[in-house]
């Protein structure tokens, strides 16, 4: 590599530094409103948000020959990796230069933050480990104390509690109970509730319905009980729990049902009724119960903010959560109405909150989301692949998995890794090996979460192993070089 070639990567980078130092200024009074706990962070976001605004591939194929950083993990310290690499440069170019001294965050002190970050909002690390297990919590340990300690035992550190189900009486019970069990193992468990949002679902139902690819279904506005078809000679009619949503529907976007296990279009539209169309089912058909999420993908909906009841759960949360698990954040004015509520609550300073994102226009405005989030002091990010997949397409997922990573990695921010963690495990008894590939793949987010089933006791357990055993190899998204080893 000539001369010529090391001049032009440095003119990049220095075009990338200036770009940075323009945007930091350009953010500087909005930095004012940021909490002390993040200011650092925000800034680092900043910066990384400007490197990102450049295709960086050819250099980085050029700084990879030169057997040097090719910036690729360099996130969660973009300024200090930029100067560091610049000086490289000046070097093999015999220009004077000195190590960089100033830089917004330095690669040290960006690990030490985001481990801050994380205690503050998941309590201590387990001794074995540094990542968290989240587990949802079954209905049935609100009878079952020994059942919680079990879990607690085998590694949970954060209990999720989703308030769209069971009671606050039921809530309450499983509390205590992880409560007793943490005084009896000398533990601390973190407990994180959900509130629903302004979740789209399916309406009362007596009995699921039987859906058949090339079947119409009726999608009604008006609360009713569902109607199934009278031996298919008309369409069976679901009422939908959101009914704002037919003010932004429009005929030919798409509709999924139940984590997408059916698809449809609609075909018709008027101001009481979805006429949909099914394109997608079971070969046997597939079963639509109440309380299924219904997606709409194609459609723009401006449908956001706490719902009543979430309001009220709110003030549940406050008493007894130590995290409040905020679904279908959409947009900054979400996150701003969360920060009032909980001002109001007095609890915006000591309650953590983590934004579950699970849609593409949240997708699409996680900066500017994060750095509203960073106005108080303990936050997170879920991403939760249920409904995101849904709504950015299956074949999108692999590269918003990665950019949401790097985002919140560059403002320090934990993750948690969330929706069909170890599912066949914890449903069936036995994991599929596609899913032990995605539990080592979660292991570069701060928390990885389990949900429900009847062997979650096994899942805990090799969860718990997966961690143990990738930590010698993985540092977030840097693959580590341990002394290779056999199997014994």
């Amino acid at each position: 590599m000539g001369t010529k070639d090391l001049q032009a990567m440095v003119q990049e980078l220095d075009a990338i530094l200036e770009k940075m130092h323009l945007d930091r200024q350009a953010f500087s009074e909005r930095l004012e409103q940021i909490h002390p706990n993040h200011q650092k962070s925000a800034l680092n976001l900043v910066n990384y948000l400007s490197l990102r605004s450049f295709d960086l591939r050819n250099l980085q194929y050029a700084l990879g020959v030169l057997g040097m950083s090719r910036l690729a993990r360099a996130e969660a310290h973009t300024e200090a990796s930029v100067k560091i690499t610049r000086f490289y440069l000046s070097k093999l170019l015999d220009e004077p230069s000195k190590w960089p001294q100033k830089y917004t965050v330095s690669i040290e002190e960006s690990d030490k933050i985001l481990a801050k970050n994380t205690k503050l909002l998941f309590g201590e690390p387990p001794r074995n480990r540094k990542q968290r297990i989240m587990v949802t919590m079954p209905g049935f340990t609100a009878e079952d104390p020994q059942y919680v300690e079990q879990m607690i035992q085998r590694g949970m550190k954060i209990a999720r509690i989703n308030c769209a189900h069971d009671s606050q009486e039921d809530w309450l019970h499983i509390i205590k109970h992880i409560k007793a069990a943490d005084a009896e193992l000398g533990k601390r468990t973190i407990i994180a509730m959900d509130i629903g949002g302004p979740k789209i679902r399916t309406g009362e139902m007596k009995k699921p319905i039987v859906l058949r690819e090339g079947d119409t279904l009726m999608l009604s506005k008006t609360p009713m009980m569902a109607k199934k078809s009278k031996k298919g000679k008309e369409p069976c009619i679901v009422s939908c729990t959101l009914p704002e949503v037919f003010a932004y529907i429009k005929e030919g976007e798409r509709v999924y049902f139940d984590d997408g296990a059916i698809k449809g279009t609609i075909s018709e539209l008027n101001n009481e009724v979805a006429t949909i169309k099914i394109l997608r089912a079971g070969e046997k058909g597939s079963k639509l119960k109440p309380d299924k999420g219904i997606n709409f993908p194609d459609s723009n909906l401006d449908i956001r903010g706490l719902t009543q009841t979430d309001k009220e759960n709110l003030k549940f949360i406050a008493e007894y959560a130590d995290i409040v698990n905020f679904s279908f954040v959409n947009t900054v004015e979400d996150v701003k109405e969360m920060h009032n509520y909980l001002k109001g609550l007095g609890v915006l300073e000591s309650l953590g909150i983590i934004y579950k994102i699970e849609t593409q226009g949240a997708y699409n405005q996680l900066s500017a989301i994060l750095l509203e989030a960073m106005k108080a002091p303990k936050v997170g990010v879920m991403i939760a692949r249920g409904d995101l997949a849904i709504e950015t397409s299956w074949e999108n997922m692999g590269y918003i998995q990665k950019e949401m990573l790097a985002l919140c990695n560059a403002c320090h921010i934990p993750i948690v890794w969330a929706t069909q963690v170890l599912e066949n495990l914890a449903k069936k008894g036995l994991p599929s090996r596609s899913e032990i590939t995605d539990a080592v793949t979660a292991t570069k987010a701060e928390c990885i979460m389990l949900n429900k089933g009847p062997h979650i006791l096994r899942a805990i357990d090799m969860l718990d192993q997966i961690i143990q055993h990738m930590e010698p190899y993985q540092d977030k998204n840097a693959p580590l070089l341990p002394k290779l080893q056999k199997l014994k």
